[in-house]
């Protein structure tokens, strides 16, 4: 996931057609029938794998050149993060309530925060909504971005257990590794939202995003998951600990993952034209 699908083909006499291929998994031909013959099978060389295809009676080529074992969840074209995404349709702001007034104050901050950010950015003031307002119907009509822990957030408590991302007493742990929790850093992350899994989620813990950058597009360039301090880097992002991408089943992998120290960065040198 997340990775450039690179294809060459060749078709030469006799009904042959050599493949090499990056990063795909199946794929459909239409050779010509000025090339070929579509009445007779055709021999495949993908990738230095020999392979026996049938006529092309209905004016297609399937080849399969490696399985995925179904998941119970896969991301789709409609499915699929950033975290942006999850602004393309309707969506909702939820506070939780469930950790006591200091924590309910806290999340209601940090959730009109980013509904500031919105409306300046969109000319539109979206809802917010507690927690223990949010029900069944709603969750399949919005996504939904869930602000606090799953120790104070009544809906993140109830999908903690399903999620990628792991709250520890210590902080917020990925890949087997944990990063601090407290008032200096900051989690997002986009999921599937276990109890309506056609909608998404987005977690909002911690430190609020982005605080030195303008409204236009503030949130565009955010993978899926990302946990950051309260330094800007040299473009005004939050500098980051861990940022990346989850796979085609929605895991973090350590090739789609991004890990540092959480210090700003220099500007990257630029070559003069």
């Amino acid at each position: 996931w997340g990775r450039p699908a690179r294809l060459e083909a060749t078709i030469r006499p006799g009904n042959k057609i050599e493949l090499t291929t990056e990063n795909i998994a199946r794929l459909v031909l239409r050779p010509p029938d000025a090339l070929c013959d579509p009445s007779k099978p055709f021999t495949l060389v993908a990738n230095g794998r020999a392979l026996t295809l049938p006529p092309k009676r209905t004016g297609e080529l399937v080849v399969e050149l490696s399985r995925h074992e179904p998941t119970p969840l896969r991301k789709t074209t409609a499915l699929c993060g950033p975290i942006k995404d999850a602004f393309n349709r309707r969506f909702l702001f939820v506070y939780g309530t469930s950790g006591g007034p200091e924590a309910t104050k806290r999340n209601l901050e940090a959730a009109r925060k980013m509904q500031a950010d919105w409306f300046r950015f969109a000319k539109g003031l979206r809802s917010l909504r507690k927690d223990v307002e949010v029900d069944a119907t709603e969750m399949r009509r919005s996504n939904l971005f869930l602000f606090g822990t799953p120790r104070d957030n009544a809906i993140l408590a109830r999908i903690a257990p399903s999620l990628p991302i792991r709250f520890t007493t210590a902080g917020y742990q990925v890949l087997g590794k944990t990063y601090p929790a407290n008032e200096k850093t900051g989690l997002m992350f986009i999921y599937p939202n276990p109890l309506a899994p056609a909608r998404y989620v987005v977690v909002c813990a911690g430190l609020h995003y982005g605080e030195k950058l303008a409204e236009n597009h503030k949130y565009d360039l955010l993978p899926d998951f990302i946990i950051y301090g309260d330094q800007p880097d040299y473009d005004n992002t939050n500098a980051y600990y861990c940022a990346g991408f989850f796979d085609v089943d929605w895991q973090p992998k350590p090739d789609l993952t991004w890990t540092s120290d959480g210090r700003p960065k220099p500007r990257p040198a630029t070559t003069p034209f």
